[in-house]
């Protein structure tokens, strides 16, 4: 009798991750039950959180049989606290059953970014990554190639099987970022062969992301990457002193300098377009004022642009064409948590960074995890990515607590704990 084949569990795990990301990157699901929608005329809300939900929790299921590192509880702990207080705002939310949705999507989509943490090291995670990002990249270009409905935009920026320019070029910087990464880990151990490729995906990407002609997510990499090297020249070499106190530097100011500017959006915003013409700016001063309105509790997680109470009635068709959220993280939280969410949200970020300086040498492509963390809150800036459901979101988890984790927190086995016999 033929044994049965056997897959190795590290390698479903990884193809799984693929999957995963692939998926929360939203452009392909949205479409397809956009397009059952359009054909059926039935809500699709529903189907929606149900897909992204199943794709998610076999990760949460994982993450439970993962051990935790004991260095790692402070950095946990103020994760826990930001959900749970975005999760108490339930309560006080001026539409809960929106709420409750968007924060079972949060958790979720945070318990992922925690098992891919636990579950692979910088290069395995960037591996991931670039073979989902990749799939992504591959299929838009045959998708424009076949003159598919929407995959080029009306003014010629590329779309491919994403929703529009702004879905797919987020799919684009990170594989860029990936096939970066990967490239100088292949170029240290001289893989020819290997770093061949790796070129060839950086090209591949980079060609997507430039042809979407969106220009926030192709800064945010360039941010994410520079970033990554500042920190590893931090932690290591001749100039480490010097570069310690840099990245000393711009880890504050990654923390503190988009909740400053988001305060003054408001005023900046007096200077430019009247408001209801369009652009972000617009966006920001409405949030601004609601966050002023209720600065300590917030409105409810991702609940103020659902509601007339929050959005005036004769800008509510403004609203409907532009999205119901600010166009910036950093808004996001503020008006669905307020000052509460803001100081833990900021304290995790903060605490996790301060962390990497000591940990980046301690393994392979160590920094790469800042340089990521650095990548999702910068392009934050000028989109709503730390949210449930997005692959961005899942990636900034993974990149702040890789670290503490570095791919070694494995399965406990059943024996592990058991007692020992007399």
């Amino acid at each position: 009798m033929t044994a049965p084949v056997r897959v190795p569990t590290a390698l479903m795990e990884k193809a799984y991750a693929a999957v995963a990301l692939f998926a929360l990157t939203q452009g392909p699901v949205l479409r397809i039950w956009w397009s059952r929608a359009a054909a059926e005329g039935i809500p699709v809300r529903a189907p929606i959180v149900a897909t992204f939900a199943l794709v998610q929790l076999p990760a949460l299921v994982l993450l439970g049989r993962s051990a935790v590192p004991k260095g790692a509880w402070r950095v946990l702990g103020l994760m826990a606290a930001w959900l749970a207080w975005t999760g108490a705002s339930v309560a006080w939310s001026i539409y809960g059953a929106h709420s409750v949705v968007e924060v079972m999507s949060l958790v979720l989509t945070c318990a992922l970014g925690l098992w891919l943490a636990s579950r692979c090291d910088a290069v395995e995670l960037m591996t991931v990554l670039l073979a989902a990002m990749t799939t992504g990249a591959v299929a838009s270009v045959a998708a424009m190639t076949l003159g598919l409905d929407g995959s080029v935009g009306p003014k010629g920026e590329w779309i491919g099987i994403y929703y529009n320019r702004n879905s797919l070029a987020p799919v684009a910087a990170l594989g860029v970022f990936a096939a970066a990464t990967l490239l100088v880990d292949a170029w240290r151990r001289g893989d020819r062969r290997r770093a061949t490729v790796l070129v060839v995906c950086a090209v591949l990407h980079l060609v997507v992301a430039l042809g979407t002609r969106s220009e926030t997510t192709v800064a945010a990499c360039a941010i994410g990457l520079a970033a990554a090297v500042l920190l590893r020249v931090a932690a290591s070499g001749t100039t480490r002193s010097l570069a310690s106190r840099v990245w000393s530097v711009v880890l504050w100011a990654v923390v503190v300098l988009p909740w400053v500017l988001a305060l003054l959006a408001r005023w900046f915003g007096r200077f430019t377009r009247p408001f209801g013409i369009g652009g972000r700016e617009n966006l920001w001063m409405a949030s601004v004022d609601g966050f002023l309105e209720r600065p300590w509790f917030g409105w409810g997680w991702m609940a103020a642009w659902e509601s007339l109470t929050f959005f005036p009635r004769e800008l509510w068709l403004w609203r409907e064409r532009t999205g119901p959220w600010s166009h910036s993280s950093y808004y996001d939280i503020a008006l669905g948590g307020g000052v509460v969410a803001v100081a833990l949200f900021a304290a995790f970020v903060a605490t996790a960074l301060m962390g990497h300086r000591e940990r980046a040498a301690d393994n392979r492509l160590g920094s790469v995890y800042a340089g990521l963390a650095v990548f999702v809150l910068a392009a934050s800036t000028q989109e709503s990515f730390v949210i449930g459901n997005h692959v961005l979101l899942a990636l900034l988890v993974a990149g702040l607590t890789g670290p503490w984790f570095a791919g070694g927190a494995r399965r406990v086995p059943p024996s592990a704990t058991a007692p020992e016999p007399r």
